[in-house]
């Protein structure tokens, strides 16, 4: 429990530092929830904003599925990898240009996601 409050605490504090993401024609607006594309809104579930922003915010690092899985569906859910390959495809065809050639979503086999170069 108080790992999720400090972690809320956190995500609240790092929403006010960076309230706008921009990563080429992709723009992540954290405070209202809106992820825009060419200027375009995407529609995107509450779990693949958390996904999307938890990856733009670690822009370049790589994040293992384990870390991803607390961050976005908590600490019950740490085995639960086969919810990354599921969502992670869904989550390519929105933002990428041409999701069999990622370039923002990258699949770092056996270990996790990176986001961006």
């Amino acid at each position: 429990m108080i790992a999720r409050i400090r972690a809320a605490i956190r995500l609240s504090e790092e929403k006010k530092d960076n309230p706008l993401l921009e990563f080429g024609s992709l723009t992540i607006d954290m405070i209202n929830h809106i992820v825009r594309k060419n200027g375009e809104l995407l529609k995107l579930t509450t779990t693949e904003f958390s996904l999307l922003s938890l990856l733009a915010k670690n822009h370049g690092r790589v994040l293992t599925h384990q870390f991803i899985l607390k961050e976005v569906w908590g600490y019950g859910y740490l085995e639960q990898t086969q919810y990354l390959r599921v969502l992670s495809p869904s989550s390519e065809k929105k933002i990428e240009d041409n999701p069999s050639n990622p370039v923002l979503l990258i699949t770092e086999s056996g270990i996790g996601y990176r986001f961006g170069n």
